[in-house]
């Protein structure tokens, strides 16, 4: 048999199992939807770190859950969906401002391998910031960007008008 002190005893029965600490309040609504939304994006483990929260918890509340019993709340699914297409929204709207960045004359100077590179990495940006949405089939939105070609002053026929 193992003799411990008071203290040790009284300090080992308030650690708890790994769960929320004694006497710590319950999350609030927006504390839910902010560590939902981070798991979504990032990892759970980096949200519970950072939250302060269980593995556990982050991964439920990833799934608009309040505990493992619980089915998804609806509530806490519009919320965090309000939150990831906020950041979808901001994402898609710094792509589209560095896309404007980029000159024509300048892509014209790059050779062919670094501009399928830089294709690749735009459209992977914008396949992560728009996974979660789907249409009535289930399948992700088609963006396609058109710029229509202009024409340099070099390439007009020149005429000539004697005054």
């Amino acid at each position: 048999m193992l003799l411990v002190s008071n203290e040790e005893l009284v300090k080992a029965l308030n650690k708890g199992n790994g769960g929320r600490k004694k006497g710590a309040p319950n999350l609030t609504h927006d504390e839910r939807t902010v560590i939902g939304a981070a798991a979504t994006l990032g990892t759970c483990a980096s949200s519970a770190e950072n939250f302060g929260v269980s593995l556990h918890h982050a991964h439920e509340l990833k799934h608009a859950k309040h505990s493992q019993a619980q089915e998804e709340n609806q509530d806490l699914r519009k919320s965090i969906d309000k939150t990831l297409d906020r950041v979808e929204d901001v994402a898609a709207e710094k792509l589209l401002t560095t896309l404007e960045m980029v000159d024509d004359d300048e892509l014209r100077l790059v050779n062919v391998e670094k501009k399928s590179k830089i294709a690749a990495n735009l459209s992977g940006v914008l396949s992560k910031i728009s996974s979660r949405r789907v249409d009535e089939k289930g399948k992700p939105p088609q963006v396609v960007f058109y710029a229509p070609n202009i024409s340099k002053i070099e390439e007009y026929e020149v005429i000539e008008v004697k005054s």
